[in-house]
């Protein structure tokens, strides 16, 4: 069931005594209890949401064929999204970056869907045109913004203008040096404040990066195993480890939890009759992985009075 905003469903058998954390008093502006969410039943969470919105998922991705748009977004990955942006209605997007923007038709879908809510997207070039023209007439409704520059010169202009965002959507340069930007710049904005994220290449198993943050490089695999994170995921979760009002995490990534890949793909098979490890199934038949790690800031669970 869907409440709050939320993907909820009722306590889980592993929720037990033993499995909560206990702080005793806690300190001014600290709160830690057990969390929200659990990678292992993810499945059941999403299984109401695919029912519920499976019509609008097929009509979102019959258009957004037509489209022929380039990108590395996986069609669940950006399921998963479009059915997190009509759960948690956010009023404001940020993406960081849209690229040719595929992500962005599934973002500004479920955003026209819910009625409400504006995208602001940032990159350094304008790719992005194609998907601009192919859903402007349809879902445009100016909810769309484009920033053309380095997103860390024109971010904080643009919180000025607009506030801070409900959601982010992090999918730009996939470095080490990117993830510290964020996690040591970005995030601490948002204190006090529930926030979504969702972050792109978490768990990708063909590239690895480096310092040059406009190219990815292939992954050593006897120096990088496919399971471990990329250099801006090993970042990014090792930053998450130490986040006492972090909850919600999970991701579909294959490379690292297949067992859980493969229960979303039966899951998702029995509801649109069409399974994505066909080799002949779905938008992007080539992109099998789904590297996107969701998350949440700042959760009402782990701190009331939070908002």
């Amino acid at each position: 069931m869907v409440v709050a905003g939320k993907i909820c469903a009722p306590p889980p058998a592993w929720r037990n005594v033993s499995n909560r954390v206990n702080v005793g008093a806690t300190a001014p502006g600290q709160c830690l209890v057990e969390a929200p969410i659990n990678q292992y039943n993810i499945v059941e969470r999403y299984h109401l949401a695919y029912k519920e919105y499976q019509n609008h998922i097929n009509m979102l991705k019959s258009h957004a064929w037509k489209c022929s748009l380039m990108g590395q977004s996986s069609e669940m990955e950006l399921e998963m999204t479009y059915m997190r942006i009509r759960m948690t209605q956010p009023d404001l997007v940020y993406e960081l970056s849209p690229n040719y923007g595929f992500s962005t038709i599934f973002i500004l879908w479920a955003l026209h869907d819910n009625h409400r809510g504006r995208l602001y997207s940032f990159d350094t070039h304008e790719r992005y045109h194609n998907a601009a023209n192919c859903i402007g007439n349809i879902v445009g409704g100016g909810r769309f913004n484009f920033i053309l520059g380095d997103v860390l010169q024109t971010f904080d202009q643009t919180v000025a203008l607009t506030g801070l965002p409900n959601m982010l959507f992090l999918d730009s340069a996939h470095s080490r040096e990117m993830a510290i930007w964020y996690t040591d710049h970005v995030f601490p904005m948002f204190s006090g404040r529930h926030t979504y994220v969702s972050v792109h290449e978490v768990h990708n198993p063909t590239f690895w990066n480096d310092q040059d943050l406009f190219a990815n490089k292939e992954r050593d695999l006897q120096i990088w195993p496919a399971w471990m994170a990329t250099e801006e995921g090993l970042t990014i979760s090792d930053w998450l480890l130490f986040q006492p009002y972090a909850c919600g995490i999970h991701s579909m990534a294959m490379s690292r939890w297949p067992a859980i890949y493969e229960a979303m793909n039966d899951m998702r098979a029995q509801i649109f009759g069409a399974d994505l490890r066909n080799p002949h199934a779905g938008l992007r038949p080539h992109i099998q992985e789904n590297p996107t790690l969701f998350f949440e800031l700042n959760c009402p669970e782990l701190c009331p009075g939070v908002s």
